[in-house]
């Protein structure tokens, strides 16, 4: 009888020492991994906002002549460099219509005169998502 109790005892210590492994192990790998999803979105918002930074200088260093080309030969690296970070964004809606406003300009608008300078145009609507993304 004694021998009996004895391995139900250890079977149950035997078993409550792996739950108890097993629970730590889920809570260690849990943690690890909301760690690394905050660590993927802190680096993909960083990259972007180091695109925009760039693409920024770039627009502000162009010649006025050379500006719809420079624009046009960006805009579709903007778009996926937001299309990479449109997921980590909570106010999706908000984000979406301030990368058709940036992307949405046009060649005409550029270089109309009606409208305001073209630089002008596309600083104002790149300072506006950056300050939105720093915002958030």
């Amino acid at each position: 009888m004694q021998v009996i109790l004895s391995s139900i005892i250890s079977l149950a210590v035997g078993f409550g020492a792996g739950w108890m492994s097993h629970v730590l192990a889920s809570h260690r790998d849990r943690t690890s991994r909301e760690h690394a999803a905050q660590s993927a979105r802190s680096e993909r918002r960083r990259t972007f906002l180091a695109f925009m930074d760039h693409w920024r200088s770039e627009i502000e260093r162009c010649k006025p002549i050379r500006l719809a080309d420079e624009y046009d030969n960006k805009v579709h690296f903007f778009r996926e460099a937001s299309a990479r970070i449109r997921e980590d964004v909570r106010d999706s809606n908000a984000f979406n219509e301030l990368v058709q406003q940036l992307s949405g300009i046009t060649r005409s608008q550029i270089q109309d005169p009606a409208y305001p300078a073209g630089r002008d145009l596309i600083l104002t609507h790149l300072d506006t998502l950056v300050n939105f993304i720093n915002r958030a």
